[in-house]
């Protein structure tokens, strides 16, 4: 594995990273020198040898959350760089929404995010230095269907403007990234589109060149 790229040196944590996208995010940070740790809620999922450090935890269970956290900043230190990218959603209509959806779906999308990273911010805030990148989604903005996973991302996009606000004055930044990005405006979306996730109808390209600009910040 190259660590001679423009993240030499620096440890970058991916949630998610047992998923599509999140192998491919592993992957590309690398590439380009970074040492990655895997975050998924299953060893399995993490098999990949782009990780140079995996964890298994799962954003739903608060009690095993905390210390889930702490374990990993023991066993690898504080990470400079933490891609929010771990979400889920399969209530993708109104007639689907029912209690136990709309609760999975928060808890995991927004309280299990925010949580983690407010251990991983305070870590930082303490070292000097950091950065987020909050993979969020379009749907936070605009209709596209998954209503109670749009609110959850809504909620993230506050709850980074707030992390942002309380702990950029001790060296830690964090960028929003709405994605994914639909090629077409709202209307020109099919209606078969409508109440699909947005992912169907983007490229993966734009996520990860996305993932590596707002994870770059002023060398130290």
């Amino acid at each position: 594995m190259d660590h001679s790229g423009e993240f030499a040196g620096r440890s970058v944590l991916v949630t998610g990273a047992g998923g599509g996208l999140g192998r491919a995010l592993a992957a590309l940070f690398a590439a380009r020198g970074a040492r990655v740790i895997g975050c998924d809620v299953s060893m399995d999922l993490m098999a990949a040898s782009d990780f140079a450090s995996r964890h298994v935890f799962d954003l739903l269970d608060r009690a095993e959350l905390a210390a889930a956290a702490n374990k990993l900043i023991l066993a690898d230190g504080v990470p400079d760089i933490v891609i929010n990218n771990a979400g889920w959603t399969r209530a993708e209509t109104f007639e689907g929404l029912e209690q136990d959806r709309i609760e999975v779906e928060i808890d995991l999308n927004l309280t299990g995010v925010a949580s983690f990273s407010n251990i991983m911010a305070q870590a930082m805030a303490t070292r000097g230095h950091g950065a987020f990148v909050f993979v969020s989604s379009v749907n936070s903005l605009q209709h596209f269907g998954n209503p109670a996973y749009a609110a959850a991302k809504a909620g993230i996009n506050a709850f980074l403007r707030a992390a942002l606000r309380w702990n950029s004055a001790s060296g830690v930044c964090a960028p929003m990234w709405f994605a994914p990005v639909p090629f077409a405006p709202p209307h020109g979306i099919t209606a078969s589109h409508r109440t699909r996730p947005c992912w169907t109808v983007c490229s993966g390209f734009i996520r990860w060149g996305a993932s590596l600009m707002l994870a770059r910040w002023p060398r130290r």
